[in-house]
């Protein structure tokens, strides 16, 4: 099925669960290339920015407490996550965006690349200049090591 023939439903991800509309005011998202609605947002009340922001603050916590390494771990997930994806995000970027195929995907390839090079940066300096293997990325155990030779 092609990512023009889907209907989207957008919502809003808030604590970890994603919020249905409950009937609120939505506004149309539209394809820039032939002005047709592909969904509808909700959109978020005060509350709900709130809500979002208490959650964000609540997680953040939890986040700078776990280990770089682990961090890292996540953004290279993230990578291969993209590059699985790549095809769909980049039809996606066409149709929210207006942008050919080529465009798009080169987008899209920008942001993996960018991702790679947070994780690559936070392992270099993790590891004192040297840049991690595969294995180390995905190895939990690895923090202990390198938390031991700092």
């Amino acid at each position: 099925m092609q990512v023009s023939e889907k209907s989207y439903e957008v919502r809003n991800l808030i604590g970890g669960s994603w919020e249905i509309g409950n009937g609120r005011e939505t506004e149309p998202v539209y394809d820039p290339a032939t002005g047709q609605t592909i969904a509808e947002t909700p959109l978020s009340t005060k509350e709900d920015v709130d809500r979002a922001v208490k959650a964000a603050s609540a997680a953040f916590t939890g986040w700078a407490a776990t280990p770089v390494i682990q961090r890292i771990q996540v953004m290279f997930r993230y990578k291969m996550l993209l590059e699985e994806h790549f095809e769909e995000l980049r039809d996606l970027v066409t149709l929210e965006n207006g942008k050919d195929a080529r465009d798009a995907g080169g987008e899209v390839r920008r942001g993996d690349d960018e991702c790679a090079g947070n994780g690559d940066r936070d392992a270099n300096e993790l590891s004192g200049g040297g840049r991690l293997s595969e294995q180390q990325r995905r190895d939990p155990g690895n923090d202990r090591r390198l938390e031991a030779d700092q």
